[in-house]
């Protein structure tokens, strides 16, 4: 959904489903009978990051994506609800 939404661009999204199928993957081969103590820079790598990038928390902040109208009327609402 953020890559159509435009809030990921395609690379992103690209590196976030190879990040959640390498995480399933690995997954699979724990449940499987897997050796953890092998395994540990793998689980590692996917601690953290595998759904989302921390790059994502930080969208570029423009005007459109705000909706103007609707915060004028919760303020207003506000300002003639507190009088």
């Amino acid at each position: 959904m953020k890559l159509e939404y435009g809030r990921i661009t395609p690379r992103r999204a690209r590196a976030v489903a190879e990040r959640i199928r390498a995480a399933r993957e690995l997954r699979r081969r724990i449940a499987e009978g897997g050796e953890v103590d092998g395994l540990e820079g793998e689980i590692e790598q996917f601690s953290e990051s595998t759904v989302c990038d921390k790059r994502e928390l930080f969208w570029a902040r423009h005007l459109i994506n705000f909706r103007v109208g609707e915060i004028l009327r919760i303020a207003t609402r506000y300002y003639l609800g507190a009088k």
